[in-house]
């Protein structure tokens, strides 16, 4: 067998293949697949399952050269998948009684987004997803602005509900130099009030999830309070419905790994394997959480934390609340959770049963989810067959009286191993 996999490698016919040769492991060559040559799922029994299915709508990233990004080491090349392949998948899913959507890629951009929403659109197929996308670049020239509106009305009208963007920062210095972003503060501004406007042409919202990494890498004298206070401003400015704020990681094979000393990283390659066995909790406090031997600016693992806890609190007070991401919010409609007051009581609740490891309210959200896509595919009733439980969000009455109300500090790490 040895012998027929080392005749394979030589003669090139064998790639993206990982195997162990006696003692050592070893690597063939890259080749992208073909992104349209993808299988698609048959679920079969989906009782305990919930009826979301993620979509492959395109691999790699159009941009590829964030600093912190390894993007570009998992896919040679941004490819996007054909739209007729994408409808086709989408009309398989919903005859399993499948209606909600989570597309993987990390970026749709809107030519792209469009396309999509017009084959669904012609298909006459009902349906609600989410999706990722950066900011476009130069957003703020009428031209582009008023053709990214329409391009978002479409999407909205076939039935786009909640984006996810990686702001990064909004400092514009820091995210030149330091995260290689290719996007200013007015590109994310901008894009974001094109989707606004098209929400308010389109009649329906969408929930926008910023993601956003502090502390980061200084430059140029710049400070930790330079960059918050920028940060602020970007947010205060677009209003997005949630702010993802996450520790910077120095992933592996990023620029952030390989350039360390050049963006105030101190670590040794031992902290990958540390950091892939790490075992944390979330809302533990802080103080009883294990170190990871890497430091930002002189700063210590639980340092970084707590600046970005820091920034957490200062992003709920300004009204925003934090780390709901797009599919959150794809879930929390469908379950009946509206405006700014229904994303906090979705977020107490789930964190309630997560915490206290009773799931009851999570199973009953997954019932009501299902039941939202089952209807959207055409079909009645839930995966479990238990009846769901309707969730009317009133302000401060959100949760159940018998719900406890968590005020927990959060504490969350982006793994540094891909």
């Amino acid at each position: 067998r040895m012998a027929r996999i080392r005749e394979a490698i030589a003669q090139g016919s064998l790639t993206n293949v990982v195997y162990r040769d006696g003692d050592e492991i070893r690597k063939t060559g890259k080749t992208a697949g073909d992104i349209n040559a993808k299988s698609m799922s048959v679920y079969g029994d989906m009782s305990g399952k919930v009826r979301l299915h993620v979509l492959l709508e395109s691999a790699g990233c159009p941009w590829g050269k964030c600093h912190f990004c390894v993007h570009h080491h998992l896919e040679p090349e941004y490819l996007r998948r054909k739209v007729e392949k994408i409808v086709e998948e989408i009309r398989v899913m919903r005859e399993q009684g499948i209606g909600l959507f989570r597309f993987a890629g990390s970026d749709t951009p809107p030519e792209f987004g469009s396309a999509i929403a017009r084959g669904i659109l012609d298909s006459g197929m009902r349906v609600e997803y989410a999706m990722g996308s950066r900011a476009v670049r130069g957003a703020k020239h009428p031209e582009v602005f008023s053709d990214l509106v329409d391009k978002y009305s479409l999407m909205i009208q076939s039935g786009l509900r909640a984006v996810f963007m990686g702001g990064e920062t909004g400092h514009d210095v820091i995210n030149e130099q330091v995260m290689n972003k290719g996007l200013g503060k007015e590109d994310l501004l901008w894009t974001i009030r094109a989707l606004r406007d098209a929400e308010q042409r389109a009649g329906t919202h969408v929930d926008i999830s910023l993601a956003m990494i502090y502390p980061t890498p200084l430059v140029n004298a710049i400070t930790d309070a330079d960059v918050m206070a920028a940060n602020l401003e970007l947010i205060g400015a677009s209003r997005p419905d949630s702010v993802m704020v996450c520790p910077p990681g120095p992933f592996k094979n990023s620029e952030w790994f390989h350039q360390k000393a050049k963006f105030g990283f101190e670590f040794d390659e031992g902290v990958i394997g540390q950091a892939m066995e790490y075992e944390y909790v979330l809302y533990k406090p802080l103080e009883l959480w294990s170190n990871l031997d890497y430091r930002l600016g002189g700063k210590g693992f639980k340092d970084i934390l707590r600046a970005c806890g820091k920034m957490r609190q200062a992003v709920e007070d300004l009204g925003v609340p934090t780390d709901l991401s797009d599919e959150h919010f794809l879930m929390m409609r469908a379950c009946g959770y509206e405006g700014a007051e229904g994303a906090r009581a979705f977020k107490q609740e789930t964190l309630a049963d997560i915490v206290s490891c009773d799931y009851r309210r999570l199973n009953q959200l997954a019932d009501l989810a299902n039941a939202h896509s089952m209807t959207l595919a055409g079909r009645h009733g839930t995966a479990s067959g238990r009846a769901p439980m309707p969730v009317h969000i009133a302000g401060d009455h959100a949760m159940p009286s018998n719900a406890p109300i968590l005020c927990l500090e959060s504490a969350a790490i982006h793994g540094m191993a891909e």
